[in-house]
């Protein structure tokens, strides 16, 4: 997608994510600059900080998302 000129953005929970790339997608969606984020369902349950930040996002500008892999997350926080 960045290729075609979407700002678009990835983050995992695995290790083999540097904490200087999560930081930089941090900043891009804070910023407005992210449009498209694809997220793991692991790294929104176990990240608090993550999901306080789309939390403030959200208050301050609303956000959307879709999870592709809710059944992922089903057994979490009463999904259902």
């Amino acid at each position: 997608m960045v290729g075609m000129g979407i700002p678009a953005a990835m983050l995992y929970a695995s290790s083999e994510q540097s904490p200087l790339i999560q930081e930089k997608i941090f900043a891009e969606i804070a910023s407005g600059l992210c449009r498209i984020l694809f997220v793991t369902p692991e790294k929104y349950i176990e990240n608090f900080q993550f999901r306080t930040m789309l939390q403030k996002v959200y208050n301050s500008r609303g956000l959307q998302f879709v999870i592709d892999e809710a059944h992922c997350i089903v057994s979490y926080e009463g999904f259902r």
